[in-house]
């Protein structure tokens, strides 16, 4: 008698969302929507708060580095989000701090990239995901040889952070110096992540 009148109760369920397939589907919006908006908002929150925390984070190593190494000639920051990707894209946001000095020579670009990557080190943030860089690398391209070196790490929040470093290379430095006769050396520490909407 139980099994029978459970059989009743599912085969009345099923009536009604066959008599009334309009307003099930509508229900079933309903309840998506309810579980999806919290969800979405505190997602769009905690990747505020994580570009936040970063961009604190950076601030603090940059002002380490002109403590340590002077103030430099030229400074610009950037916030950024875009759509990457084909058929479904996500939002990326990226937010830079690149910084150029006027130095004498590629030894001493050397020596400000050991001082820097040890500020990185001490800002306790930033975890190296690879081996840091010993120098630059120079490399011949057609008929002149490039000078640069990158640092990657991980960031608060597991953001994707790196340093790049540019001696004396015209055609990759983005900044200019205040004395023309020194040789540039430009430092551009970025970082960037997923985000559920775009911030910048």
């Amino acid at each position: 008698m139980a099994r029978k009148k459970k059989l009743k109760k599912h085969q009345l369920a099923y009536s009604w969302l066959r008599v009334r397939p309009k307003l099930a589907a509508a229900l079933f919006i309903i309840v998506l929507l309810i579980l999806y908006l919290p969800l979405h908002s505190y997602r769009a929150y905690s990747d505020t708060q994580k570009f936040k925390q970063t961009k604190a984070a950076m601030d603090a190593v940059y002002a380490d580095a002109v403590a340590s190494l002077g103030r430099p000639d030229n400074v610009q920051s950037l916030k950024n989000c875009s759509k990457e990707g084909g058929i479904n894209p996500k939002t990326i946001c990226s937010i830079s701090i690149n910084f150029i000095y006027g130095l004498s020579a590629e030894s001493q670009a050397n020596e400000f990239i050991s001082k820097i990557q040890t500020i990185v080190a001490k800002n306790g943030h930033f975890k190296a995901t690879q081996k840091l860089s010993r120098a630059l690398s120079d490399t011949l391209v057609f008929d002149s040889y490039s000078h640069n070196g990158m640092d990657k790490y991980s960031g608060p929040h597991h953001v994707d952070c790196s340093t790049k470093y540019t001696f004396d290379t015209p055609d990759e430095i983005t900044l200019s110096l205040l004395d023309s006769s020194k040789h540039p050396f430009e430092v551009f520490f970025s970082c960037s992540s997923s985000s559920v909407k775009a911030i910048y």
